[in-house]
């Protein structure tokens, strides 16, 4: 009798050689992960973070008046701390 693992992996290399299911399934991947990134993008979580990665940068450049809710000094200083 023939194991089912074995049917199964000659099911697959079936898929493998056809090139209209290779092709359909690049496509199909290849939309969800735009439609992933297309989602995401457009989410008040993007630009939330988007707007925090400015500040930072900002900070990080010498404007004090970028850390609004004196967060990036309180996290220097506990990695000062921490190091020393």
């Amino acid at each position: 009798m023939v194991d089912d693992m074995e049917v199964l992996k000659y099911e697959w290399i079936k898929l493998g050689k056809k090139k209209l299911f290779i092709v359909f399934s690049v496509l199909l991947l290849a939309g969800n992960l735009l439609t992933l990134y297309a989602y995401e993008k457009n989410t008040d979580r993007f630009f939330y973070g988007h707007e925090q990665r400015e500040r930072y940068e900002a900070y990080l450049q010498g404007d004090e008046t970028a850390d609004i809710e004196e967060y990036y000094k309180w996290d220097k200083e506990r990695q000062e701390a921490a190091l020393g």
